[in-house]
């Protein structure tokens, strides 16, 4: 597994064209097919020397809490990032935009 990893929800209202752990795969030195099963889909690899991991899968908190439990558990993964939609109050936040939240 990587240091950092990237929990992508496969919402099919964030109208992803493939599924985004395979997308991201494409761009990783020396992917590896870590798992799939019904829900859950993870790859590993390199990106700019950076062990990188990409999970995609399910479609809000109750699917990604299995994620961050294990892979906090039985990993060295130092950042996670959640990657996918939301809805936003406030009226600065336009559809398409790039939210990102430190903390």
């Amino acid at each position: 597994m990587g240091d950092y990893v990237l929990v992508f929800v496969r919402d099919p209202l964030c109208a992803y064209g493939e599924d985004p752990a395979l997308e991201v795969s494409k761009r990783l030195q020396n992917p590896t097919l870590a798992g799939q099963s019904g829900m859950f889909t993870t790859w590993s690899g390199t990106y700019k020397d950076a062990r990188v991991t990409a999970i995609s899968g399910g479609s809000g908190g109750p699917e990604a809490e299995p994620v961050y439990g294990r892979m906090l558990q039985h990993t060295e993964a130092s950042t996670y990032l959640r990657v996918g939609g939301s809805g936003g109050t406030n009226e600065r936040v336009h559809p398409g935009d790039v939210v990102m939240r430190a903390g």
